[in-house]
């Protein structure tokens, strides 16, 4: 795979219509960036994009339509309440109405035709929602536990979270689900050992927890945190296997769909 145009650090990507966006971050030593750029795996190439108004790294990012959100984040100061979107179609930057809160290491993703992003201020990790057919964001029910430095992702009509740094700045393992119909959350299965600064992703109607640990070392590890119809067997597959091996055969299982991907080593 080409290597970006510019090296950065702290960015968030999202892919939309086969191709991969990624945006803002920081370079060491240098403020926050708002370029841009898109990949295109067809011909393994690189290309600038109109760069976002607002500089931001460890910020929220989300598809909505043809649409790339970015919430929140931080300008290089102070964590900020700002939304643009990036309209693919038009190659041009919206604003978008403010956050209610300053919400620090946003994270964002989709659910139901809305857009919900979560972060922490000082004493609680909060949600808000954004509604294109209302235009506004509006605050939804926090968190049932402080986490920071987590995830969340969109299965069905649920977002889940699971790991990240609580309260005292331990990291836990514990997990929970809010449903985007009824407005309510829920405490879901832990993950099988405690984890920050990881990624939760949906695949085939199940949901890994991939990297992070008890420090920001990057670790090849996939987690198996909420599964479909087959939770038990592989919850056992997984403890036999181990989680490499585990990690090696899921993407192993897929490599048809995903012609580009190809495993690292550890």
């Amino acid at each position: 795979m080409a290597p970006m145009r510019l090296e950065r650090s702290h960015a968030e990507a999202s892919s939309l219509c086969n191709l991969l966006y990624v945006v803002g971050g920081k370079v060491p030593s240098v403020q926050p960036l708002h370029s841009a750029e898109c990949y295109n795996p067809l011909i393994n190439t690189w290309t600038n994009i109109p760069a976002a108004r607002v500089k931001r790294y460890n910020f929220g990012i989300s598809i909505l339509g043809y649409m790339i959100y970015a919430c929140g984040g931080n300008d290089g100061e102070i964590s900020h309440h700002r939304v643009e979107c990036y309209d693919i179609l038009t190659s041009k930057w919206i604003t978008c109405p403010n956050m209610n809160s300053n919400l620090e290491g946003a994270r964002a993703t989709m659910s139901d035709n809305c857009l919900y992003c979560v972060g922490t201020t000082i004493n609680q990790t909060i949600m808000e929602r954004f509604d294109p057919r209302e235009g506004q964001l509006c605050l939804m029910p926090p968190l049932l536990s402080y986490r920071k430095s987590t995830d969340v992702v969109s299965h069905e009509n649920s977002l889940f979270f699971s790991g990240g740094l609580n309260s005292n700045n331990l990291t836990q393992s514990n997990g929970e689900r809010f449903d985007v119909r009824r407005s309510k959350w829920e405490h879901v299965s832990s993950m099988l050992s405690a984890k920050h600064g990881h990624s939760l992703v949906e695949m085939d109607g199940d949901i890994y927890g991939v990297g992070g640990g008890k420090t920001f070392t990057v670790e090849v590890v996939i987690l198996v945190l909420f599964q479909n119809k087959n939770t038990r067997h592989a919850s056992k597959y997984f403890n036999e296997i181990g989680p490499k091996d585990l990690a090696s055969n899921i993407l192993n299982s897929r490599i048809r769909e995903f012609p580009y991907l190809t495993l690292g080593s550890s």
